[in-house]
């Protein structure tokens, strides 16, 4: 007789006050998002990969700080569309994929990668113009 003990991550979304709290969602869509719309900040972890689609956050107007922890993540170029208030984004995954404009409505922005991989879509080698194709 074998017994197979398997974990499954429950995916859930909630809100903490201002804070809006992701776990293993690997889809981060404006389906996912759009009743949080007034967080002033976000939480995303997960096991697995993560993907902040197009549009995940637009109209997200107060998000001032985002956190996410993934095996990878992957931010699509307009994930933040219209997200003027992010000052401070933490990227911790051992493999990160962003799109150029992932941020660019940010007025003032600070960001922090803990990890091993990048990958910027049509971007030049690592160097500070490439935070700088996050503006644009």
């Amino acid at each position: 007789m074998f017994i197979i003990l398997a974990y499954l991550a429950t995916a859930t979304i909630n809100l903490q006050g201002s804070m809006l709290i992701i776990d293993n969602e690997s889809i981060i869509d404006t389906n996912l998002t759009m009743d949080y719309n007034t967080s002033t900040s976000c939480v995303i972890t997960s096991e697995e990969d993560v993907t902040i689609q197009d549009n995940a956050f637009q109209g997200f107007s107060s998000l001032q700080n985002i956190s996410i922890t993934a095996n990878q993540i992957s931010i699509n170029a307009n994930s933040f569309t219209g997200c003027s208030a992010i000052n401070s984004v933490t990227l911790n995954s051992p493999k990160l994929n962003i799109e150029p404009g992932s941020f660019s409505s940010a007025t003032s922005l600070s960001i922090k990668y803990q990890g091993s991989s990048y990958q910027f879509t049509n971007s030049k080698p690592w160097t500070y113009q490439i935070w700088q194709t996050l503006l644009q």
